[in-house]
């Protein structure tokens, strides 16, 4: 699943896929990408999610600086989008700045919450992760 924005401006991801997965790295600037830039990627991406027998995501936050509920509410609905198709959501390259804001706006009330995020360091240990899993 390969994405391009053609809006003007930046996206919120960059997408690549390395084998059967596919990296949405965070942009570095949140405040340069714009809500109707955000909303058309979302849809972009939830269409491409709808489509497919099986996605496996991993959201890359290594150059994220800040996290805004709005990106959150991103994150979580391609997410359970994913889950809902047979696929899987990780995330990788999380601060501990970054893990805080995520706790405290997903956590606040356990039994409500919809995801369990497996947080890994980088993609190569998502990589690592999955195929382990795919042996056990």
């Amino acid at each position: 699943m390969a994405t391009q924005s053609n809006c003007e401006s930046p996206s919120l991801f960059t997408c690549h896929q390395l084998d059967d997965l596919t990296v949405l790295s965070l942009s570095s600037d949140l405040r340069a990408c714009s809500y109707a830039s955000r909303q058309q990627q979302y849809n972009q991406l939830m269409k491409q999610i709808g489509e497919a027998d099986s996605i496996h995501l991993v959201f890359n936050l290594e150059d994220c600086g800040m996290l805004d509920s709005v990106t959150v509410g991103i994150l979580v609905g391609l997410a359970i989008a994913a889950i809902r198709k047979g696929g899987t959501a990780d995330l990788c390259g999380v601060s501990p700045e970054t893990r805080n804001i995520l706790v405290k706006l997903m956590l606040l009330e356990p039994q409500n919450r919809q995801l369990a995020w497996q947080i890994y360091d980088d993609v190569s240990h998502v990589l690592a992760g999955i195929a382990t899993a795919s042996h056990s």
